[in-house]
């Protein structure tokens, strides 16, 4: 080969070998450009794991406070269901005392209508009872102006009639000294003993009178104390003869007594009765003097 030649081929290298550095220079910068790169990528890398690492503690926390959150509202529904419960049962509580306050009321009125009509009856009572005293006194004042007087004639009376007029007169003495025991007796020592829960009519002598027989506390009170069998003083009672007057003041009560002491077998059937009375009445007499 000339020379010329190899000084063409020597230029053409020498040219490649610029070419070639020139190349080289540039992928030294882009490789040191990629370098940079790489480590800011780094840098990067490096703050983006650093901030994953803060935010999932952040997450974390917040995770924590989200199941707090849960727990603390699934106690407040719990609550809110409880007192929702409670609601509930204060209503039917409260519609319960509605109805009883609509019932009291409607009770309320009932008891101030039966009020009002027991004080319309009991006016009305009182004006049929101050009646019948006016008549009673009208009748009794008729009677004693013309009753016959049997603290002077009914003992000679009786020594003069036959069995069945002794039998009338007896009759009468008897219930007469029945009323005595009754009133004098028996009612005085029923409101001492028994008060204050006797039987309304256990103030009331015309009343007492009347239906002293109703009580079985009565009867056990006369029977215990007394010996005195109430059923069989009302039969005595019952079996007299109405038209033959007992008798009121004190003097007509002794000579009933005695007479019943004298002539009371013509009684039979109410000997035991008529005996127990008299032993209670002579007891009685020989105590003072009863005062009303």
């Amino acid at each position: 080969m000339s020379t010329k030649e190899l000084q063409k081929q020597i230029v053409i290298l020498n040219r490649e070998n610029i070419e070639l550095k020139s190349q080289i220079e540039i992928l030294t910068q882009k490789n040191t450009k990629l370098e940079k790169e790489i480590k800011t990528s780094d840098n990067l890398i490096q703050r983006h794991s650093a901030d994953i690492l803060y935010l999932r503690a952040i997450i974390g926390i917040q995770q924590k406070d989200y199941n707090d959150l849960q727990k603390d509202f699934n106690n407040l529904q719990k609550d809110f269901n409880n007192l929702q419960k409670e609601y509930k049962d204060l209503q039917k509580v409260c519609n319960a005392l509605r109805v009883e306050n609509t019932d009291l009321k409607k009770q309320l009125f009932q008891l101030k209508t039966h009020m009002a009509d027991f004080k319309a009856e009991a006016l009305l009572r009182e004006e049929e009872a101050n009646q019948k005293i006016n008549d009673l006194k009208k009748e009794m004042t008729f009677l004693k102006k013309s009753k016959k007087n049997y603290s002077k004639i009914a003992y000679n009376k009786v020594q003069d009639e036959n069995q069945e007029g002794k039998k009338l007169i007896v009759f009468a003495c008897s219930s007469a000294i029945a009323n005595y025991y009754l009133q004098y007796i028996l009612l005085p020592s029923i409101k001492k003993t028994l008060i204050p829960t006797p039987p309304k009519y256990a103030t009331n002598w015309i009343r007492f009178r009347a239906e002293f027989d109703k009580s079985e506390s009565f009867k056990k009170h006369s029977k215990e104390q007394f010996g005195v069998d109430l059923d069989k003083l009302r039969k005595l009672k019952n079996d007299r003869n109405d038209e033959v007057n007992d008798g009121e003041d004190l003097a007509t009560f002794r000579e009933a007594l005695k007479i019943v002491q004298e002539f009371k077998n013509v009684l039979p059937t109410h000997l035991n009765i008529i005996n127990t009375m008299v032993i209670q009445i002579q007891r009685d007499l020989e105590q003072p003097p009863y005062e009303s």
